[in-house]
C-alpha cells in the first residue's frame, strides 16, 4: 500500500483537523462531519497516505459517493474533503499542485467560482478528528 510506513493517512490527518475544529462548530455540524467522515470519507479514503491520494483515487471514490447517496449529502461530503485537504496544504502536508488537482475534482455548482488556492482563514487548522464525547457517538457507543 505505502512505501512510507511513517507517512501521514489520509484519516489521521483527518482526526487532527477534527479536533482542532470541532469545538468552534454548532454540535450539529460535529455531528454531521463526524457521520459522513465515517460512513463515507473513511471507509474509502482513509487509509492512504496523504501524499498517495491520487486524482484517479479521489475520481473513483466520488463516484461511488455521487451515485449512492443524496446530492445534498454528496455535496456536503466533498466539502468536507476539500476542507480537509485546504488544512493539509496549509500545513505543508500536501503539495499546491496535488491540492489544485484534487480541488478541481471536488468542485460542485455551489463551489464552483471558488479560487484554486482559497483563503484559509475560515478554515480549522492540524490537530482534529473523531474524539467525541459518549453523548456524540452514535448509539452511545
Amino acid at each position: 500500500m505505502t512505501t512510507d510506513p511513517t507517512a501521514m493517512t489520509f484519516n489521521a490527518y483527518a482526526r487532527q483537523w477534527f479536533l482542532q475544529h470541532a469545538s468552534t462548530w454548532p454540535s450539529s455540524r460535529r455531528l454531521a462531519i463526524r457521520r459522513h467522515c465515517l460512513d463515507w470519507i473513511m471507509p474509502f479514503l482513509g487509509q492512504y497516505p496523504l501524499s498517495e491520494l491520487s486524482p484517479d483515487r479521489v475520481h473513483h471514490w466520488l463516484g461511488t459517493v455521487v451515485n449512492t447517496i443524496k446530492p445534498q449529502a454528496a455535496s456536503f461530503v466533498r466539502t468536507i474533503v476539500l476542507e480537509i485537504l485546504e488544512a493539509a496544504l496549509d500545513d505543508r502536508e500536501i503539495t499546491a499542485s496535488r491540492y489544485n488537482e484534487l480541488a478541481g475534482l471536488l468542485a460542485t455548482p455551489a463551489t464552483e467560482k471558488r479560487p484554486a488556492h482559497p483563503p484559509h482563514s475560515h478554515l480549522p487548522t492540524h490537530a482534529q478528528f473523531v474524539h467525541t464525547t459518549k453523548e456524540e457517538t452514535p448509539h452511545g457507543t
